[in-house]
């Protein structure tokens, strides 16, 4: 339970990241990045296929429905070189482990318990 937790604060956090990196660039207001945008709240750890992408096999197909194939590779690159996907030949995926590199390993956000301290006896 714990750790389907932070997946989901993990993906959340990447979402907010995927906006911030978009809004930066100034894309965000435009409709290719709000098209990027849109694309990468569909987007999880699970590889897309870029040709199933392109040919309209997957449900997040529908934001390149209307936009040319190099449309769809120039937000590829986009994306990718803003570290918001991996690719890796024909698949991408959402890059989550960009977030390690601003949050805590996950050990440091359990809890351990804290021991109680220990009291001096005085000398009386």
């Amino acid at each position: 339970m714990h750790e389907e937790i932070l997946d989901q604060v993990r993906l959340i956090a990447y979402r907010d990241l995927a906006r911030e990196v978009l809004q930066s660039t100034g894309r965000l207001g435009s409709s290719a990045g709000e098209r990027m945008f849109l694309f990468l709240l569909g987007l999880h750890e699970e590889p897309v296929s870029i040709r199933a992408l392109r040919n309209g096999e997957i449900p997040l197909a529908r934001y390149y429905r209307n936009v040319t194939s190099r449309t769809l590779a120039r937000d590829i690159a986009f994306l990718r070189e803003n570290g918001l996907i991996i690719t890796d030949n024909d698949e991408l995926r959402a890059n989550l482990e960009l977030l390690t590199l601003y949050t805590a390993p996950s050990e440091l956000t359990l809890k351990k318990p804290r021991s109680s301290p220990k009291r001096k006896r005085s000398g009386v």
